[in-house]
């Protein structure tokens, strides 16, 4: 931990902090929060509330009638909703390298990431858990190698050609380069940024979900929504999924691979509102 606090320390430009991203994901878990608290929140950015009610009143909600303010937002399409246009608005600042992309392709990274996000908020409402903090989780998951591409610039580049060009893993590549991978980067700058344990954890661990300890559950299921993201065959004898992986999620769970189907599925199935929601974002 103490070498990627010297790395964030050192790093020129840091990812912006996705404010009030935070304070909102907390007002959305806390029982205690009203309304006028989530207004306030989003109307002190006017950036963020013209891109919210522009997003709000497009195609994508179909709604006959416009919403003018935060305050109608919040009422007609709901705290939920309006986290995660929020969030989608936020994320795409936050995932933006700061100059040359040094093996980080920008459009691809977001793509996967809001991909990665519905999938994860798939899951959440399919075991009860709170969808706001998967959908947090999925979106941000990967920020860490944004962190990596600004620290390490050429030599970040040639681990990820590496990895194209020898099929081998990132992450562990990450790992033998610096001594530590994308993940726990990303679950360190989370943290700098007050989000919650569990988020913190589900994002540090997404590769490693043992890791998480106490927070094993968490971290495997943005494991596997990472990988749902990818949509691969998840078919137990395909030799396309041999290298993905996730043993460890699956067995922290006790799923099989093909319990992954239906969520790939789903996401396909909602793949032009997730496609749309990644564009509003930009």
């Amino acid at each position: 931990m103490d070498k990627i606090d010297k790395l964030l320390a050192g790093v020129e430009n840091l990812p912006l902090s996705p404010n009030p991203l935070p304070q909102l994901f907390k007002a959305l878990t806390d029982d205690d929060s009203d309304r006028g608290q989530v207004v306030d929140l989003i109307s002190f950015d006017p950036g963020l509330t013209a891109k919210l009610l522009q997003t709000c009143n497009s195609a994508l909600f179909g709604r006959a009638e416009p919403v003018n303010d935060v305050a109608e937002a919040v009422d007609r399409l709901g705290f939920q909703t309006v986290y995660r246009v929020v969030a989608v608005v936020k994320g795409t600042q936050v995932l933006r390298p700061s100059r040359k992309s040094y093996g980080v392709d920008a459009s691809t990274l977001w793509r996967h990431s809001v991909r990665t996000a519905f999938a994860a908020q798939f899951i959440a409402e399919d075991i009860g858990a709170e969808s706001g903090l998967f959908f947090t989780a999925g979106l941000l998951h990967d920020i860490g190698k944004v962190v990596l591409a600004e620290a390490f610039q050429e030599g970040y580049a040639t681990v990820v050609s590496q990895a194209e060009r020898c099929g081998g893993s990132v992450s562990e590549l990450e790992q033998a380069a610096f001594g530590f991978d994308h993940a726990a980067v990303g679950g360190r700058l989370l943290a700098y940024w007050n989000f919650s344990a569990e988020l913190v954890a589900s994002v540090g661990c997404h590769h490693h979900p043992r890791a998480a300890l106490a927070l094993e559950r968490s971290a495997a299921y943005v494991q596997l929504a990472n990988a749902v993201a990818s949509q691969p065959n998840f078919n137990e004898e395909s030799e396309a999924n041999a290298g993905l992986g996730l043993e460890e999620g699956l067995a922290v769970l006790g799923w099989k691979l093909h319990d992954l189907a239906r969520y790939s599925e789903r996401l396909t199935e909602n793949m032009a509102f997730v496609e749309g929601m990644a564009r509003q974002g930009g």
